[in-house]
């Protein structure tokens, strides 16, 4: 009896680009029903190994230099159109799924659109009838249907369009970091969600992840990536027990995160009094006004960390953009003493790099501009502070990894120099090992130039090892804030 060929299979792979950056000797398996768990820190060739099995290396003007990818036992680096595969074979969940949404059209538009491409010889009401019960087995309300990509919170996004994927039932599901951007209960339900319905169509995943500890449970083999090369394969349980690589170990080493020891001042830098805010829809002669953050008051410390947790769409980040004045509010954001310029004294980190950074402008450019708006800062020094090389700023923003381009937004922040500063998921997009960098960072710098945080985060771990107090966000209250907890005392 001849044995099934694999699903997937990658051959000694070459592949890279012209300056730095290039994939080397890359070799696996992948068979009808495997779950792999791929690992590995920003920058690692994690994603760009994902969008070349896509076919996707002339848009990416990454050379093949050797190797095959051969899905079904055909070599697909050989043919011209590989559109075949991509409408029922394959499927990709990438990392920022505003990206991957178009902005003018609605939800379920969208949504019919991809079925209607892997089953083209269903009618829309049997199409429509799997999309919702689809939404009712995520725990979705079908009222998102009628909105836009940008009316919905990160992880209703994300979560929209992991439904769209699985309701394709493709052979080969590539996951890019597809839960970043969730709370922990909401990213149990859609990893459980995710995997329950892999294994019920027999689908095959490769999860590409930085957080090594979220693998447990989901994923029977591990391979870990580093400067372009698999370095390391096993079973789960295996190499969470004995790994073999020192690279290894540092990932398994980073799941501790530091601890904060400076203590908040009474001295108060900022006051929160009545804060409500608002976003508005115009059709024909009326407008729709939807409450996005509902009468919040609370004062901010010198040196104080204050954390901000909820589920997604809880209000956290409409909440930061109201404090910047970037959406519609009402009610009082004073700082104190008060200032006349409230952007020198307040920076934000918003939660996708890509929508912050200006796509036309190099890394460079963006620094300095931020640079020339407080003390003139030498924004190589903020640049390194954050871990990156003197390299990367001839890069434009769409040439970096996810956690490269927050770890550029953050740098352009600590360019003003700022007393306070609006951290939105700042960590999300890192993996582990650099998210513990960065809150060390933070540390630090708070202690160099008494810097105080509003830190809003999913990661209970984080709001734990770095927070004086912490808010707890809930949509469906009149008032957002629920709850303060102190855990100074």
């Amino acid at each position: 009896m001849q044995l099934e060929s694999p699903l997937l299979e990658i051959c000694k792979l070459e592949a890279g680009f012209d300056r730095d950056f290039r994939l080397e000797g890359v070799d696996f398996k992948l068979n009808r029903g495997d779950f792999l768990g791929l690992v590995g820190e920003s920058g690692s060739g994690k994603s760009l190994l994902c969008k070349l099995i896509l076919g996707l290396s002339g848009m990416l003007k990454c050379k093949i230099k050797a190797g095959e990818i051969k899905i079904f036992g055909e070599n697909i680096l050989e043919k011209s159109n590989i559109k075949p595969y991509l409408r029922k074979q394959l499927a990709y969940i990438p990392q920022n799924c505003f990206d991957a949404q178009n902005p003018l059209k609605k939800i379920k538009v969208q949504f019919l659109e991809t079925l209607k491409l892997a089953y083209p010889n269903l009618g829309i009401k049997t199409l429509e009838a799997r999309m919702m019960q689809s939404l009712k087995e995520a725990g979705l309300d079908p009222a998102l249907l009628d909105r836009y990509p940008f009316e919905l919170s990160g992880g209703q996004n994300a979560r929209i369009l992991i439904l769209q994927n699985i309701l394709k039932t493709p052979d080969i599901l590539l996951c890019d970091e597809p839960t970043t951007a969730l709370d922990p209960n909401v990213q149990k339900k859609i990893l459980d969600f995710l995997f329950t319905q892999a294994r019920r169509n027999n689908i095959a995943i490769i999860f590409i992840t930085h957080d090594i500890e979220l693998l447990k449970g989901y994923v029977q083999n591990i391979a870990v990536m580093q400067n372009g090369r698999i370095i390391e394969q096993d079973r789960l349980d295996k190499l969470f027990s004995s790994p073999k690589m020192p690279y290894t170990k540092v990932l398994l080493d980073s799941i501790k995160l530091p601890k904060k020891v400076l203590k908040p001042d009474k001295k108060k830098v900022l006051s929160i009094n009545g804060l409500c805010a608002w976003s508005e829809r115009k059709r024909l002669f009326l407008t729709h006004k939807k409450d996005l953050v509902c009468n919040v008051s609370f004062d901010l410390y010198q040196n104080e960390i204050l954390g901000l947790i909820g589920e997604s769409g809880s209000g956290k980040s409409s909440l930061m953009l109201a404090l910047m004045n970037l959406i519609k509010r009402s009610g009082r954001v004073d700082l104190i003493p008060q200032q006349d310029n409230f952007y020198k004294k307040v920076q934000i980190v918003l939660q996708n790099p890509f929508a912050s950074l200006n796509p036309r402008w190099r890394v460079e450019s963006i620094l300095k501009e931020a640079s020339h708006l407080g003390k003139k800062i030498d924004y190589i020094k903020s640049l390194e502070d954050v871990g990156l090389k003197k390299e990367i700023l001839n890069r434009y923003p769409f040439e970096l990894s996810g956690g490269e381009a927050q770890r550029v937004a953050i740098a352009r922040a600590l360019c003003v120099r700022p007393e306070i500063l609006l951290l939105d998921e700042p960590t999300a997009a890192l993996d582990k090992s650099t998210q513990k960098k960065i809150l060390e960072l933070l540390l630090s710098l708070q202690q160099d130039y008494k810097l105080s945080y509003i830190l809003a985060t999913h990661d209970y771990g984080i709001v734990d090892a770095i927070c004086d107090r912490v808010m707890i966000m809930q949509s469906a209250c009149l008032k957002n804030i629920i709850d303060i907890l102190d855990f100074r005392t």
